[in-house]
């Protein structure tokens, strides 16, 4: 089976749109406007984070807002720092910086981090937990979120909603686990 069939293949879930249970995006740029664009998106692992990150970014380019994404990697090394400089060095002080996963970073490049985009517009991360800044909105996932997901990607009989509860209970909530084990289900499902 090609990869391309898979409902679940990286290119279909890089375009999901992240799932307000409440609120909605525009809410929450009001939110961050009043904040000074300056806040935390937080959550568990695979509960959107990213997703509304991405979502930010596009909505705020949409309105013409001067927005830079950056993700930081999950490699153990102080490449992320380098990284943020890099990416600070050409950016003006009208933009504002989403910065993905910046829970790697270590308590004193974190400190630089802060210092160092004072100069900007604003900054709003990601992390797992609260605290770096004041929280704007908390990603947390439910069964169905999986449910509707999985519909949209797969169609109506893709699997069982009792199914997929249980995949969001032994993945503990996180959604991109799920869809990686969709996606192995669905390459063995196709091949046969």
């Amino acid at each position: 089976m090609r990869a391309r069939a898979n409902p679940f293949r990286s290119e279909n879930i890089d375009n999901l749109e992240y799932r307000f249970d409440e609120g909605s995006l525009g809410e929450l740029i009001a939110s961050m406007e009043q904040s000074g664009f300056r806040g935390a998106i937080v959550g568990r692992k695979g509960t959107g984070k990213t997703t509304l990150l991405r979502d930010l970014f596009r909505e705020l380019q949409r309105r013409q807002i001067p927005v830079t994404l950056l993700r930081l990697q999950d490699d153990g090394s102080r490449r992320n720092l380098r990284k943020f400089r890099e990416t600070m060095k050409d950016l003006p002080a009208t933009h504002i910086l989403l910065l993905d996963t910046a829970g790697l970073l270590n308590w004193w490049d974190w400190r630089r981090v802060q210092e160092e985009s004072q100069k900007l517009r604003g900054l709003v991360i990601s992390c797992h937990r609260p605290g770096r800044m004041p929280t704007l909105h908390t990603c947390q996932s439910t069964p169905r979120q999986l449910i509707r997901f999985t519909r949209s990607l797969a169609g109506e009989e893709a699997c069982s909603e009792a199914r997929l509860a249980q995949l969001f209970r032994r993945n503990r909530g996180n959604i991109r686990e799920c869809f990686r084990e969709l996606y192995n289900h669905f390459s063995e499902e196709l091949s046969t």
